[in-house]
């Protein structure tokens, strides 16, 4: 008996040619799930736009690279006293994700959610709900 693998659902991002979300693998959904448990304060609350915003880098690939990693590759080569890491894009994304605090993934999120337009954040959580549905996504739009 052979064994098969369920593809993983993947849907195209409006106004952009190359991105595409993917549907997180479970091992990379518990990366996620940590990094959030790490970030949260005294209370329990994680940061402001931590959860769309992360859940935005960890579904996101632009030209086949998962952007996550891309981002912090490109923050590293322009300002590498800012930004220290870099990573290497043969790592899984999971891998990616395990091999940095949450502190400094926190501050990438941060600089991401800042840059992209909020016309551009509808359309990616548009597309990520097809893909990876969340109540929380529906509430903030």
């Amino acid at each position: 008996m052979a064994i098969t693998f369920a593809k993983l659902k993947e849907e195209p991002v409006e106004g952009n040619e190359t991105a595409v979300v993917r549907e997180p693998t479970t091992g990379l959904v518990t990366a996620f799930l940590n990094v959030l448990d790490e970030a949260k304060d005294s209370e329990g609350n994680f940061p402001t736009g931590m959860f769309l915003g992360l859940r935005s880098l960890v579904t996101l690939f632009d030209n086949g690279q998962f952007f996550l990693g891309s981002l912090i590759n490109y923050l590293n080569e322009v300002d590498n006293e800012t930004w220290e890491y870099s990573v290497s894009l043969k790592d899984s994304p999971r891998q990616i994700l395990e091999a940095l605090s949450a502190e400094y993934v926190l501050r990438v999120v941060e600089y991401y959610t800042d840059q992209i337009p909020h016309s551009q954040t509808i359309k990616l959580n548009e597309a990520i709900d097809k893909v990876w549905p969340s109540k929380e996504s529906k509430g903030n739009e």
